[in-house]
């Protein structure tokens, strides 16, 4: 897992599946600081974990709040399957941080690899809002069977039709 640096308005992890990560609970904490940084970081993870509960589970990842004496952590062990979501911030309820799950396989070419072999996966862009950096690490064949797909479509809606106009002008 690393996290990203230099991102003042999302913070990002990134994971790599079947996978297991912690992060420090006091990344929550925004401001000044605070007398007792994890206590306060304690309640932000109980929070940030209920409002992020859904989307953790819709993409296999499980998580917890671990604390060992010193410091307390969020868990998270991802699942198999891979992909770039927001996460909601306790404190804003806005998609001030986000998750990349990358597969553990790295190959640039696993996709191409795939299509030549008959095994046909397809990404499928999801309804959520963007991830601010995420979009620099996306393959170049999942933009083109994405936007391939989409030309298609829109090509099969499209009725080849020709009207013929006259019109007289007088002159």
């Amino acid at each position: 897992m690393t996290r990203k640096k230099g991102l003042s308005e999302a913070n990002c992890f990134e994971a790599i599946n079947s996978s297991t990560f912690s992060v420090p609970a006091t990344f929550l904490i925004r401001g000044d600081s605070v007398r007792d940084p994890q206590s306060q970081g304690a309640r932000l993870a109980h929070h940030f974990l209920e409002q992020n509960r859904g989307i953790l589970s819709n993409f296999a990842v499980q998580s917890d709040i671990h604390y060992d004496g010193r410091a307390v952590q969020l868990r998270f062990q991802t699942g198999t399957q891979i992909g770039a979501f927001p996460l909601l911030s306790p404190t804003t309820s806005k998609p001030d941080y986000g998750l990349v799950i990358k597969p553990r396989f790295g190959w640039s070419g696993i996709g191409p690899l795939l299509a030549q072999m008959g095994w046909r996966v397809l990404p499928s862009p999801l309804k959520l809002p963007l991830l601010r950096q995420s979009e620099r690490k996306v393959p170049p064949w999942v933009l083109s069977s994405v936007i391939l797909h989409r030309i298609k479509a829109l090509l099969g809606q499209v009725d080849r039709t020709f009207d013929y106009v006259e019109r007289c002008t007088g002159s």
